[in-house]
C-alpha cells in the first residue's frame, strides 16, 4: 500500500510535480525594446509593486489570493498565499501565510487553519499533504478556503490519499473541515474514493457554495464535490458531486476531471453553472458543465467543451468573468501545452455566454503565447481595470524567460486578441528581476489600496515570492483638431499666418479635454502634459512626407512636440495652434494624415526602501490610450475644369450571388448552403474623374464582413461596426471597376429569418447621371440541412424461455428476460446545423387488452439517453423500471404466474422455400399498447451524429405464457424527426421515420436451414455408388466365397479302412 500511495503521488499529481520536475527551460530570444513599445502599455504599476518573500523552498506563491476584511469603521486589504511545502515544525505540511500590504518583504505570518495543531497521529499523515495547494477567497467580505490535496488517512494495512480542505471566515478564523471522501467506499482502492486528492482545486461561488475539485476518484476519472460554506441552519448541507461510475461518469479513467473548477451563468438563465476541467480526456482535454437542476445528489451534465489537440491539457487552468458586459459570466480556458508550427506554445480559449446558450460550443477566440511558454498555465479575472465596464484577463506564462503576464481587455465585442499590457519579471525593479516562475498563480478583481481600481496579485512558487501590481488612475482625455484642412489651394503661395512666405501653407488648432478625473488624484497640484503631432510617417504610413511644421523638431521636420502645465482640475477645452508648409505639390489627390497623441510627463519613481511608507499610486496617473490618439486629415482643392467641378456619370450595379427575386416584389429569397454570402459590384464613370468616391455597404448585424476579391481597378474596403467602407482610386477615373465582397453567415442566429444588405456610392464630385446609385436587398434566408433517422437494434434476434416468473417474484434485472436497446441515430448530412431537433419514439410497453394494465412486452429500465450532442430525452417516471428492480442478482425466490387473455396479432408467412410460419406482431396499435418517448437535441452541426439509446428487457414470462407456439415474434418501435418551424429548415422528409424491429424465438425453435430437394437426390446417389464399390471390393477378396463344413472321403481311403 505504501508503493501504491507513492505511485499516485509521483505519477496522477503532474499539476504540482510533473510540471516541476520534468519542465524544459527553453532558450529564449530577448523581446526588443522595440517590440515592447509597439505593446501600448496599461495602468497595472511595475514601478512599485508591493513584493513578499517566503520560507526558502517552501513554494511560497504556489496558490495566491486576494482577499479583505471587511469592518464597520474600515477595511483591511490582505493577501493570502499558499506555501505547500512549507515545514511547520518537523514537517513538512504545507502552510497558509497572511501578508500586510507594506514595503516589508518578510513580515507575513503563518495562519494555523487546522483546529488539530497535532502533527503526529496513528491514522492520518500530514507530512507533505501540500496544505496551501489552493487558496481561494469569495472576495471582500466572503470566505476562505484552503485546501491540502495530500492529506493522508492511514491504518495498519492502507493508506488513502483522501485530501482536506478548511473554510475560513472573513476574519480568517477557522470554520469547518471539508472532507468529501472520507467515509465512502474504498474496497477496490484507486478504483473507488481510495486516493481522491480532493482540494487540487476550489472556488467558493457567489451563492455561497464551496466547490472541491478532486481528480483521483475511481482511477483518477475525478469529479467535483459541493456543499454549502455558511452552514446556516436554514442552508443544505447534502454534499453534491459529479457523477463517477462507469457508464455514468462524462469522462473515462486518467481523465484528472477536477484538476480545475469555475462557476457562472454560461447558459443565460441566471442559473450557476459549475465548468470543471478534465486536462486528459480524450486525449485533448475536455470541460464538462454541471448544474444541480434535478436535486439529486449527483449533478447533471449541461454540456462539454473538446480540445483541439493531443497533449495540449485544455482544462488545465479556467476563469469565469464578464468580457463583454451583458452581465453574464464567459469562460477563459487554458491548455499550456498547445503549440503549432508558428512556434506558438500555449492557448487560452475564450467563450462568450452568448454562444454558449446557444449550444455554439465549437465558437471561440484562441489566444496562444511563445514556444514552451507554458501560456495559459494560470488564468485569473482581473476585474475592470480601466473602468471601461468590461472585465479585463490575466494570464501566465511562468516559462517563458522568468515568467510574463499578459493583460488582455474586453470589450462590447468581447475580449480583444492583443493584449493591452505584457508584464515581464526582467522588467521589474531590483531584487525582483531575478525571481522565477513569475506569473505561476494569479489573483485580481479586488480593489486593495482603494483608488477605485482592481489591483493583481502575481505568485512565483520557485523564487518563494509574490508580487502586487497596483492599477494607476486613468485619466479620460478627449482630443478635437479644428482649421480648414479641407480646401487646401497648392497654387497659392502663403498663408494669413504667414503671409510673407514662399511656400503653400495652413495652420490647425488641436484640442484637448479632460472628462474624468478622479477624486482619488487631489493630492496633485499640476499636469504636465506632452503633445505630439507626426505627419505622414507614423506607423504604417509611407515613409516620406509633403508638410513641415514651423516649430517642428530639429532633426525630424515633419514632427513638432511641446509640454503643456496645467493645473489640476483644468477642465475647460485646451487648444493650441501649429503652422503648417507644404513642402511638395505633385501629390494633391492623396489626402495628408496627421497623428496627434497626448501623453503625461512624469519622472519614474523609485522603489522604497524596507520599511518606509508604501508610496500612493494615485500621485502617478495615466493617460487612457485609447482616447489620447486621434488621426486627422487634410484635403486639396481639386482642379477638375475651368469651373473646379468634376461632373462624373456614375452607374452601379450589384448582384446578390445565389439569391432569386420574389415575383411582384422588391425582395429576394436566398438558401444558406454554406456560411458564404457573395456580392459582386461594378461602378462605371463614364464622365470626368470622381474624387473621394468610395461605395458605403450598410449591412444587418448578424453578418459579418470577410473580405474583398479585385477583379480590375484597386479598391481599398474598411469594415466598421455594420458597415464596410470600399475606397476607390482617388480620382475615380472614366472606366469600370468591379470586385466582390463575401460576408459571412455565421452570426446569423438560428431563429433569424432574413438579413439585407444596402449599397450606395458617395462622391465629393457632381454625379451628373442622375440616379441615386442606392441598391438594396432584404432577403429571406431558408436553411438546407438534411436529416436522416436511422436505428438499429441490439440484439436483432433474441430467444425467451425457461421458467415463469411473476412480477413479485423477481428482485434483478436479469430476471426479467434479454437485454434489449433500441439506438435511434440522427444524421445531418448538411451543408448547416439544425437545432433544436425533436425524436419522437413509439415504445412498445404493454400487451394491449381490455385492462387497465397489460402485460409487459419491453420493459424500461433507465432513461432514455442522447449521446454524441447535447440533448436529454422526456418520458414520464412511471414508465422507467416502475418495479425498482435492481441490476446486481445475489438470491433466488419463488415464482408466481400471472395470466391475461390477450388478442395475438398473428400472420402466417412463407419462407424461399414455400415453408409456412406463424409469426406475431407487436407493433403499436397491433397488439401492443405504447408510450411516446420525445428527444431534443439541442443542435447537430453538419457531419455530426446523434444516438438516443433505449435501455430495456424483453419480458420473458409474457412471452412463454402467450407466444410459444409461435415460430417467433416482431416487436417494433417507431421513431420520427420532427424539426421546429421556427428555424425555416429546408429537407428531404422521406427519411425521417425509422422502425427498429426487434424478432424474439422460443427456445424451443431453432432457425434450421431446409435443404433443397436436389441435395437429397445427390446423397442417395452418393450413398448407393459408394456401396456398390464396397460390394465389388468384397466380391474381389473372396468374402463371398463360403468353405463347406466337411471334408471329402476318396475311395482309396475307403479301402484303407477296410
Amino acid at each position: 500500500m505504501a508503493q501504491l500511495i507513492e505511485y499516485y503521488s509521483s505519477c496522477h499529481l503532474f499539476k504540482w510535480q510533473l510540471y516541476r520536475t520534468c519542465k524544459i527551460w527553453p532558450t529564449l530570444i530577448l523581446i526588443s525594446s522595440l517590440l515592447i513599445q509597439l505593446i501600448s502599455t496599461f495602468n497595472l504599476d511595475i514601478n512599485l509593486p508591493v513584493y513578499k518573500f517566503g520560507p526558502p523552498d517552501s513554494y511560497f506563491g504556489y496558490s495566491v489570493a486576494e482577499h479583505i476584511i471587511k469592518r464597520s469603521s474600515q477595511s483591511t486589504p490582505v493577501l493570502l498565499v499558499g506555501a505547500p511545502r512549507a515545514q511547520i515544525g518537523r514537517i513538512r505540511t504545507g502552510a497558509l501565510f497572511k501578508c500586510d500590504l507594506n514595503t516589508r518583504a518578510h513580515d507575513c505570518i503563518n495562519l494555523y487553519v487546522d483546529p488539530d495543531n497535532s502533527t503526529f497521529s496513528e491514522n492520518i499523515d500530514k507530512e507533505d499533504q501540500w496544505l496551501g495547494v489552493t487558496v481561494k477567497s469569495q472576495g471582500e467580505g466572503g470566505y476562505v478556503m484552503v485546501c491540502a490535496h495530500r492529506y493522508v488517512l492511514k491504518g495498519s494495512d492502507f493508506r488513502w490519499g483522501n485530501g482536506i480542505c478548511y473554510s475560513l471566515t472573513q476574519f480568517l478564523d477557522y470554520s469547518r473541515t471539508y472532507e468529501p471522501c472520507r467515509g465512502r467506499v474504498v474496497n477496490l482502492a484507486h478504483e473507488q474514493f481510495g486516493f481522491c486528492q480532493a482540494g487540487t482545486s476550489g472556488e467558493i461561488t457567489k451563492n455561497f457554495e464551496i466547490l472541491i475539485g478532486s481528480p483521483g476518484p475511481y482511477t483518477w476519472r475525478g469529479t467535483v464535490f459541493s456543499n454549502n460554506i455558511r452552514y446556516s441552519i436554514k442552508d443544505d448541507k447534502t454534499w453534491y458531486m459529479g457523477p463517477v461510475i462507469e457508464g455514468k461518469s462524462p469522462v473515462d479513467k486518467y481523465s484528472y476531471l477536477g484538476m480545475s473548477v469555475t462557476s457562472g451563468d454560461f447558459f443565460g438563465d441566471d442559473k450557476i453553472i459549475i465548468a470543471t476541467g478534465a486536462p486528459r480526456s480524450n486525449g485533448t482535454g475536455e470541460v464538462i458543465f454541471y448544474s444541480k437542476d434535478s436535486g439529486r445528489i449527483e449533478f447533471d451534465i449541461r454540456g462539454r467543451l473538446h480540445g483541439e489537440q493531443i497533449g495540449s491539457s485544455f482544462g488545465y487552468s479556467m476563469a469565469s468573468f464578464d468580457c463583454d458586459g451583458d452581465k453574464h459570466s464567459d469562460l477563459a480556458i487554458g491548455a499550456p501545452f498547445y503549440y503549432d508550427s508558428n512556434d506558438n506554445g500555449g492557448a487560452v480559449y475564450i467563450y462568450r455566454q452568448k454562444d454558449l446558450r446557444i449550444g455554439s460550443f465549437d465558437k471561440h477566440v484562441r489566444l496562444t503565447g511563445r514556444l514552451e511558454s507554458r501560456f495559459g498555465f494560470s488564468i485569473a479575472n482581473a476585474g475592470d481595470l480601466n473602468r471601461d465596464n468590461f472585465d479585463d484577463l490575466a494570464i501566465g506564462a511562468p516559462y517563458d524567460d522568468n515568467g510574463i503576464v499578459y493583460i488582455y481587455s474586453g470589450s462590447q465585442n468581447g475580449l480583444k486578441t492583443e493584449p493591452s499590457q505584457v508584464i515581464m519579471a526582467k522588467e521589474l525593479p531590483s531584487p525582483l528581476n531575478q525571481i522565477r516562475t513569475f506569473g505561476y498563480s494569479l489573483s485580481g478583481n479586488l480593489d486593495l489600496d482603494r483608488n477605485s481600481y482592481p489591483d493583481l496579485l502575481i505568485g512565483a512558487y520557485e523564487s518563494d515570492a509574490i508580487i502586487l501590481l497596483r492599477s494607476r488612475p486613468i485619466i479620460r482625455i478627449k482630443t478635437l483638431v479644428h482649421g480648414n484642412m479641407t480646401q487646401i489651394d497648392p497654387n497659392t503661395i502663403g498663408c494669413p499666418e504667414d503671409p510673407a512666405s514662399k511656400m503653400s501653407c495652413f495652420s490647425v488648432r488641436p484640442c484637448f479635454q479632460f472628462t474624468d478625473l478622479s477624486n482619488n488624484m487631489n493630492s496633485l497640484s499640476k499636469f504636465a502634459l506632452r503633445y505630439r503631432i507626426e505627419a505622414e510617417t507614423f506607423a504604417g504610413r509611407q515613409k516620406y512626407y509633403r508638410v513641415i511644421f514651423r516649430n517642428s523638431m530639429d532633426n525630424s521636420p515633419n514632427i513638432v512636440e511641446k509640454t503643456i502645465s496645467l493645473d489640476y482640475g483644468y477642465t475647460r477645452e485646451y487648444c493650441t495652434k501649429e503652422l503648417i508648409y507644404l513642402k511638395e505639390k505633385q501629390d494633391i489627390q492623396n489626402k495628408i494624415a496627421f497623428k496627434l497623441s497626448y501623453s503625461l510627463k512624469q519622472t519614474k519613481p523609485e522603489l522604497p526602501r524596507e520599511g518606509e511608507p508604501l508610496p500612493d499610486i494615485n500621485e502617478y496617473p495615466i493617460l487612457d490610450q485609447q482616447e489620447a490618439q486621434r488621426i486627422f486629415y487634410a484635403k486639396f482643392n481639386k482642379d477638375c475644369g475651368h469651373d473646379d467641378i468634376c461632373d462624373s456619370n456614375l452607374l452601379l450595379k450589384a448582384e446578390l450571388l445565389r439569391a432569386k427575386k420574389k415575383k411582384n416584389e422588391n425582395n429576394y429569397t436566398m438558401i444558406l448552403d454554406d456560411e458564404n454570402i457573395l456580392v459582386n459590384i461594378s461602378l462605371l464613370n463614364r464622365a470626368e474623374p470622381a474624387y473621394d468616391t468610395a461605395i458605403i455597404i450598410d449591412h444587418s448585424p448578424n453578418i459579418s464582413y470577410v473580405g474583398r476579391k479585385i477583379i480590375d481597378d484597386q479598391v481599398d474596403c474598411v469594415p466598421t461596426k455594420n458597415q464596410v467602407r470600399c475606397e476607390l482610386a482617388n480620382p475615380f477615373n472614366k472606366g469600370r471597376t468591379d470586385f466582390q465582397l463575401r460576408f459571412n453567415s455565421y452570426q446569423i442566429d438560428d431563429r433569424q429569418h432574413e438579413f439585407f444588405i444596402s449599397i450606395k456610392v458617395v462622391t465629393s464630385s457632381n454625379d451628373i447621371s442622375g440616379l441615386d446609385n442606392h441598391l438594396e436587398f432584404y432577403t429571406e434566408i431558408q436553411r438546407r440541412a438534411e436529416l436522416e433517422l436511422s436505428g438499429i437494434s441490439a440484439p436483432k434476434e433474441i430467444h425467451f424461455g425457461g421458467e415463469i416468473r411473476g412480477e413479485m417474484a423477481m428482485k434483478f434485472e436479469d430476471e426479467i428476460g434479454e437485454k434489449i436497446i433500441h439506438r435511434y441515430i440522427v444524421t445531418n448530412k448538411g451543408p448547416l446545423r439544425a437545432k433544436d431537433v425533436a425524436v419522437l419514439i413509439d415504445w412498445p410497453y404493454q400487451i394491449d387488452n381490455s385492462r387497465e394494465f397489460g402485460k409487459w412486452i419491453l420493459y424500461i429500465l433507465s432513461k432514455p439517453s442522447v449521446t454524441g450532442q447535447l440533448g436529454y430525452c422526456d418520458l414520464d417516471s412511471k414508465y422507467v423500471n416502475p418495479k425498482d428492480f435492481q441490476n446486481v442478482k445475489d438470491d433466488n425466490e419463488n415464482i408466481r404466474r400471472r395470466r391475461n387473455v390477450i388478442q395475438q396479432q398473428q400472420q402466417q408467412i412463407r419462407d424461399k422455400d414455400g415453408h409456412i410460419t406463424n409469426v406475431a406482431h407487436l407493433t403499436c396499435g397491433l397488439g401492443a399498447r405504447c408510450v411516446k418517448i420525445r428527444c431534443w437535441i439541442s443542435q447537430i452541426e453538419p457531419n455530426r451524429t446523434a444516438v438516443i439509446h433505449i435501455r430495456s428487457r424483453l419480458w420473458n414470462a409474457t412471452f412463454i405464457e402467450d407466444f410459444s407456439h409461435f415460430h417467433h415474434v416482431t416487436i417494433q418501435s417507431k421513431g420520427r424527426i420532427q424539426l421546429n418551424p421556427l428555424y425555416n429548415i429546408i429537407q428531404d422528409e422521406h427519411d425521417d421515420i425509422f422502425l427498429i424491429e426487434t424478432d424474439a424465438y422460443p427456445d424451443a425453435i431453432h432457425k434450421i436451414p431446409q435443404a433443397s430437394w436436389w441435395w437429397y437426390l445427390l446423397a442417395i446417389i452418393i450413398g448407393l455408388i459408394i456401396l456398390l464399390l464396397i460390394i465389388s471390393i468384397l466380391c474381389k477378396t473372396g468374402f463371398f466365397k463360403r468353405d463347406k463344413g466337411y471334408h471329402q472321403v476318396s475311395h482309396n481311403d475307403g479301402n484303407e479302412i477296410n
